[in-house]
């Protein structure tokens, strides 16, 4: 089961070495709901670890996941981990309408005050 959830970035952690196999690298973001601040913890497993290089504290990003759950010990441990993390926006800005080049603009020659003020029909 695959699920998306958009906040805002709130820490990262080191990568830590669990075993010759597997690398993780976990942290968090920051959303609303309703009128309360939440934070959700998640996990980058080995190769997805690398996802956040390019990201910085305090951006919107979209995060998508899936939860994985495990018993030890009597306990149950449940896991988020992230597979996807993109900015919030930059979907939005690659559809934007792309801006076209302005024209140059020709200087209009020079008249004379005295031609000005023939054309020129304001009381003031």
């Amino acid at each position: 089961m695959s699920l998306k959830i958009v906040g805002t970035l709130n820490t990262i952690g080191e990568l830590q070495v669990i075993s010759e196999k597997m690398t993780k690298r976990e942290f968090s973001i920051k959303f609303k709901e309703g009128n309360y601040d939440k934070l959700a913890g998640f996990q980058l497993i080995n190769n997805n670890c690398g996802a956040l290089d390019s990201f910085q504290i305090n951006q919107e990003i979209e995060v998508d996941f899936n939860i994985d759950g495990r018993e030890w010990n009597g306990r149950i441990f449940i896991n988020l981990n992230a597979w996807k993390i993109v900015l919030v926006g930059i979907q939005q800005a690659t559809h934007a309408p792309q801006q076209t080049a302005a024209k140059p603009v020709q200087a209009a020659p020079q008249q004379s005050a005295a031609k000005k003020a023939e054309e020129d029909d304001l009381p003031f």
